[in-house]
């Protein structure tokens, strides 16, 4: 999952040019939007942060406590605030879900999505 997370942000860069700023997740997100392109932006948003609790978590709640904010069936019985890994249960369907959200956000094969006509 974080590499299909950074898959995505990278497709994205490739379409929009560097967008800088601090929340690069929500203009990339808004990129799309306003270029017409279908976005799960609930599904991604939980992604970012899984993403993030994987790469970051360790002694930082920020992001499991974002994620289960967003999805609490994700973790094992309560959040374990000192290491949110130990209490993340990622099912089979959950991953399959998110895999379908990721492909349908952004062109699909027969749009007629150009980015360099897009957005400046």
């Amino acid at each position: 999952l974080v590499i299909l997370y950074h898959f995505w942000e990278r497709q994205v860069l490739g379409w929009a040019g560097k967008l800088m700023g601090d929340d690069r997740h929500n203009r990339y997100v808004e990129y799309c939007v306003c270029a017409g392109l279908k976005v799960d932006e609930g599904q991604l948003e939980q992604l970012r942060c899984l993403t993030n609790l994987v790469k970051h978590g360790q002694g930082n709640s920020k992001w499991g406590s974002k994620l289960y904010e967003l999805n609490p069936p994700l973790f094992t019985n309560a959040l374990n605030l000192k290491n949110p890994l130990e209490s993340l249960d990622l099912t089979d369907n959950y991953v399959f879900e998110t895999f379908l959200a990721v492909r349908e956000s952004g062109p699909d094969i027969l749009s007629h999505f150009n980015p360099s006509k897009t957005l400046p």
